[in-house]
């Protein structure tokens, strides 16, 4: 199957958080569906501000299964060089990009792969 790579934002439906908000939602009905097909997919997710505790880390990661989880503040989702760490480690073979509010890191990403933005 596919390695996907995919930008969104969160809070994601699965997270124990007081609200879900329609963006979060957005990026987990990309995902859900191509975890169930089988594909192996990488989420460098933005936080929506005000959402997650203060003294949150920066980087919050989950792996599970197909999936693994990347939860940054905006201050690193904004960081060209963890962007870049995280996609070469990855390796993916496409890119896709959830909602327009997803988009910034993919105008410096270097990359070969197609890019899909929603």
């Amino acid at each position: 199957m596919s390695r996907l790579l995919v930008f969104g934002l969160c809070p994601l439906p699965f997270e124990n958080t007081e609200k879900n908000f329609g963006p979060g939602i957005r990026t987990w009905q990309f995902v859900k569906p191509l975890l169930e097909e089988g594909h192996e997919v990488t989420i460098i997710a933005r936080r929506i501000p005000f959402i997650y505790p203060e003294d949150s880390p920066p980087e919050i990661k989950e792996s599970k299964d197909h999936l693994n989880y990347y939860n940054l503040t905006e201050n690193l989702y904004l960081d060209t060089a963890r962007i870049q760490e995280i996609h070469d480690a990855f390796a993916p073979d496409a890119i896709l990009a959830a909602t327009v509010f997803s988009t910034p890191p993919l105008l410096r990403l270097k990359t070969k792969v197609p890019v899909w933005i929603d």
